[in-house]
């Protein structure tokens, strides 16, 4: 579900925070100092998902306070989106590039306004997107949604994709190839804005002539860099 990857991509920066000397050693008890120190890292982490509400009530309500406590994320925002919508759909507007849901003092949820076309031209905050099992569940209908993050990122954001086979993968790095060739021959394609360099990351990474092959030992794993 939302939020495994993300926990773990929180707890290695914490660890490059302390080998760094951002945070205290691993044998400090104060976990109380290294929040208020990561704190000022400022790292806001955003969950999407289709069913985003289901995932809130088991897992990450749950989860957030421990992270919090452990100086891991200063700020969990949940949103509902799909990917089989287009990338600027009323949804995934809200969800991209709304200020969330917030908690209302009588528990229900506020949702953020939406002000079609607002957005057009913004960058999205982020520098690391995760991306896990969604591409091959989604199959060819994420085109607009996944193209159009990649093309709204800020320049040199990092984007780890994890499916259990490449297939899907291969046809998202085509995608953005064509878009690229597109823009570059014949003008088409103007707001395509990236160039996007991929890294295999998988048991192919150090075999290139097994990456265009769909096999692998476990699953695939792909990172992009805009």
């Amino acid at each position: 579900g939302p939020g495994n990857d993300a926990v773990g991509l929180l707890a290695f920066l914490s660890i490059l925070d302390r080998l760094r000397g951002i945070c205290p050693s691993t044998d400090s008890d104060s976990w109380e100092r290294e929040a208020e120190l990561a704190a000022k890292k400022e790292k806001m982490v955003t969950l999407l998902d289709f069913a985003i509400e289901e995932w809130e009530d088991t897992i990450i309500n749950r989860l957030r306070p421990d992270l919090e406590q452990r100086g891991l994320v200063g700020a969990v925002r949940t949103e509902s989106c799909d990917v089989t919508e287009p990338f600027d759909s009323e949804r995934n507007t809200v969800a991209l590039f709304g200020q969330g849901r917030s908690q209302s003092e009588n528990g229900s949820r506020v949702g953020a306004g939406y002000n079609h076309g607002l957005t057009a031209g913004m960058s999205l905050p982020y520098d690391f997107f995760l991306i896990s099992y969604l591409l091959s569940e989604t199959r060819e209908r994420w085109d607009s949604f996944v193209l159009g993050i990649i093309n709204a990122a800020k320049p040199g954001a990092l984007f780890y994709f994890a499916e259990p086979k490449p297939w899907q993968l291969h046809r998202l790095i085509q995608l953005c190839q064509r878009k690229q060739t597109e823009k570059e021959i014949n003008g088409s394609g103007e707001t395509w804005v990236p160039s996007v360099s991929f890294l295999w990351l998988d048991s192919s990474m150090h075999r290139p002539s097994m990456q265009v092959l769909d096999g692998r030992v476990g699953p695939a794993v792909l990172l992009a860099l805009k």
